[in-house]
């Protein structure tokens, strides 16, 4: 910029002899043609800085990576599907699998305070209902269950009144403490609103069929709502 400045000083010193008596006029151009000359200069040192700072930010944009697991891990994805299913893998094709976006997995990660065990499980597609549970990661998995973008959900029978979710496949654990009215609200949380036609309930403990199905005069809801009023 000193040399550019420099060359325009002596430029305008050279017109300003060859003609003569320019006096004032004269040495009101020359100042006019420096301040341009700064101000070019200022404008190609600031596109210059713009294009470095552009480029850097292209340079780490691409460092970035994804935060996720390989399909091969996430249950029937197609990767996990072909690993682990041998030539069968492709009956199999429409079955469901979890469906968490770039955003959901950095709203997991971010969650304070929780074990990796049970983040990499959301990140399965799989949530977990335990006590004494991060609030946050509860409502995050509520909200991916309601969306449908969880392929399963462990709990216990008191973590199922209430819960307005669709599932297609039902497992009642054999380790499951249950009443006759805790079963039916395990099954009503399959199948709801009718959005996809094809449903399963499965028993573990042949017991719990027998509970269902039969007759069975010791109700303890029943007994409580009869205390309750009378």
């Amino acid at each position: 910029m000193e040399d550019i400045l420099s060359g325009q000083e002596k430029s305008t010193h050279e017109e300003a002899a060859g003609g003569g008596g320019g006096g004032r006029k004269g040495k009101k151009e020359q100042g006019k043609k420096q301040d341009r000359v700064r101000e070019r200069a200022k404008e190609k040192q600031q596109t210059t800085g713009l294009s470095t700072i552009q480029s850097k930010l292209e340079y780490l944009t691409g460092q970035i990576k994804n935060m996720q697991l390989k399909e091969e891990f996430i249950p029937n994805k197609l990767a996990h599907l072909k690993k682990w299913c041998g030539e069968s893998w492709q009956d199999k094709t429409s079955s469901f699998a979890s469906s968490l976006t770039e955003a959901d997995i950095h709203q997991v990660m971010l969650v304070p305070d929780v074990s990796e065990e049970w983040k990499v499980l959301l990140l399965m597609g799989i949530g977990v209902f335990t006590e004494n549970q991060n609030k946050v990661y509860l409502e995050l998995m509520k909200n991916f269950a309601v969306q449908q973008k969880l392929y399963l959900i462990i709990a216990d029978s008191d973590y199922l009144f209430g819960l307005n979710y669709q599932f297609c496949q039902g497992y009642i654990g054999k380790d499951l403490d249950v009443t006759q009215e805790k079963i039916i609200q395990c099954l009503g949380r399959i199948g709801r609103n009718a959005l996809q036609k094809a449903y399963t309930a499965r028993f573990c403990e042949e017991s719990h069929a027998n509970l269902l199905f039969l007759p069975n005069q010791n109700k303890m809801e029943a007994q409580n709502m009869n205390l309750l009023f009378s």
